[in-house]
């Protein structure tokens, strides 16, 4: 028989340090699979944002050249461009284009204000549009003007180098503005500028235009700005749904002032604003699009490429653009061909 000696050595619990072992292995895998699948969905996530942004570059390009196309065989209208490969609404309305969901606005140029060619009464308009004060429109309408002219010479409420030199800014160009955000240097308009962006400014003006104003292409607002009561600019947005559009006649009776130097109505101009959107796509394309047929470097340039957040507003499109394979057919030819698109015509 055995017998026990208890002074003898106990055996090591070995069991109990390979348990905590097992489960330290248990962590370290944990901890691994959930950054794999971390950065597995990172990179799922990324691959979809990838594929959306060349899906909606793709969808850019294509729409970009079916606009151009249309536009630079087209003859302007009133309210629209026309020609042999379709027509183009251009006063802002939602087009569809071949994506679904995805829409183009096309603005007529000339239904914008043309900061390098303005009124002085619709600019002041406009400026209290976007809260200027009357003493501080005055002041801002001289400081444009004297920074773009070519001369040396300062307006009442202007600004001149010597005034820009002693704000500590850069010295006036005395050129026309190349671009909407070359305002912002001239004195005094950077205290405009949050309320400008606030409101939707901007949208309202270009500097590539040739200062004649389309009354058949502006907004509620810039019918506002040239003196047509609210009610009566609604009014005629609201009968361009039914195809109306002003011919040209003298519009002193209705927004006062020299008959001979504005017009009523219009016809649409060489320079189209296009906005440009795709659903699911956080940022929207807009640009200036000038149709040069005859002047050298191609028959368009494309001015102020911008990307921007997509509004929130769902809009609807009220109008399609043609097809890329869209032939006008050979009896109608010569419709749009012979009408005249010269700022006088009746």
């Amino acid at each position: 028989m055995t017998r026990f000696d208890s002074s003898a050595p106990a055996k090591p619990a070995s069991g109990g340090f390979a348990l905590v072992i097992v489960l330290w292995v248990l962590a370290g895998l944990t901890v691994i699979a959930v950054v794999v699948a971390s950065s597995a969905r990172v990179s799922n996530e990324s691959v979809k944002l990838l594929r959306e942004r060349v899906q909606a570059e793709a969808a850019y390009v294509s729409t970009n050249a079916r606009i151009k196309v249309v536009a630079a065989t087209a003859v302007p209208q009133r309210l629209t461009t026309e020609g042999v490969k379709g027509r183009l609404l251009l006063d802002g309305r939602p087009t569809a284009s071949s994506e679904p969901g995805e829409l183009v606005l096309l603005q007529d140029a000339r239904g914008l204000i043309d900061f390098n060619r303005n009124n002085p009464d619709q600019m002041r308009a406009l400026l209290k549009q976007c809260a200027a004060s009357d003493d501080q429109a005055t002041a801002l309408i001289d400081a444009l003007g004297d920074y773009i002219d070519r001369d040396n010479d300062k307006r009442l409420n202007g600004a001149e180098a010597f005034e820009y030199r002693t704000a500590d800014l850069p010295e006036p160009r005395n050129a026309a503005l190349l671009s909407r955000e070359e305002i912002w240097r001239v004195k005094g308009w950077a205290e405009l500028r949050n309320s400008w962006k606030a409101r939707g400014c901007d949208d309202r003006i270009t500097v590539h235009s040739d200062g004649r104003f389309n009354m058949n292409t502006a907004s509620v607002t810039l019918l506002q700005t040239a003196g047509l009561s609210a009610d009566a600019a609604a009014a005629m947005v609201e009968a361009r749904r039914d195809g109306f559009a002003l011919k040209e006649q003298p519009v002193s009776t209705v927004v006062g002032g020299d008959s001979f130097s504005l017009l009523g109505g219009g016809f649409a101009g060489s320079v189209l604003r296009v906005t440009h959107q795709l659903p699911e796509v956080a940022w929207i394309l807009v640009y200036d699009l000038e149709l040069t047929p005859s002047r050298d470097g191609g028959p368009w340039r494309m001015h102020e490429i911008r990307y921007r957040q997509r509004p929130k507003t769902v809009l609807r499109a009220v109008a399609d653009l043609p097809p890329t394979d869209f032939e006008l057919p050979s009896d109608q030819r010569n419709v749009p061909n012979a009408l005249s698109n010269s700022p006088i015509a009746n």
